[in-house]
């Protein structure tokens, strides 16, 4: 079991090495900080005890749509974990937000992804209930999504090009 854990450690790592360079909207100084937007305490202290885990120390939760946007433009954080539905409003506003500001988020909803209204379309879906594995697979997903919209210039090269 503790190699799987440092298994899913090394790639949230990795992801939080992407979103920690110059090029990212959240500056150099954002480095393993992430936002939880969740309504549901039970859930948001679940996921902030799975990011810690994997190696994110800063770990903030909000529960509703204004409180997100302002702790958008308060922390910039390096990815957010978004509910599609905070206490029955959509919060697509959110989504918007960090859309304009090119802050990958995950998009965490017990709904089919495909049938959220468009603004969530630039996260990464992610079905209700998930694990440990399943927030992996979208952080690194995240992590892809941040390098391949970077500039060519600056994208690290692959090894033997």
């Amino acid at each position: 079991m503790f190699a799987i854990i440092r298994s899913v450690r090394f790639h949230c790592q990795l992801f939080v090495m992407d979103a920690s360079s110059e090029r990212s909207p959240a500056g150099p100084n954002a480095t393993r900080r992430v936002l939880i937007v969740e309504d549901e305490d039970l859930v948001a202290k679940a996921v902030a005890e799975m990011l810690t885990d994997l190696g994110c120390s800063e770990v903030h939760h909000t529960d509703n749509v204004e409180a997100a946007l302002q702790s958008i433009d308060a922390i910039r954080p390096a990815i957010v974990i978004l509910d599609a539905s905070l206490r029955g409003i959509a919060a697509y506003r959110v989504a918007v937000r960090l859309k304009e500001y090119g802050i990958p988020f995950i998009v965490a909803t017990g709904f089919d992804a495909k049938r959220l209204p468009d603004e969530f379309s630039f996260g990464i879906p992610l079905r209700k209930p998930y694990g440990m594995a399943d927030l992996v697979q979208a952080l690194e997903e995240a992590g892809r999504r941040l390098a391949s919209d970077a500039p060519q210039s600056e994208r690290t090269p692959e090894r033997g090009a």
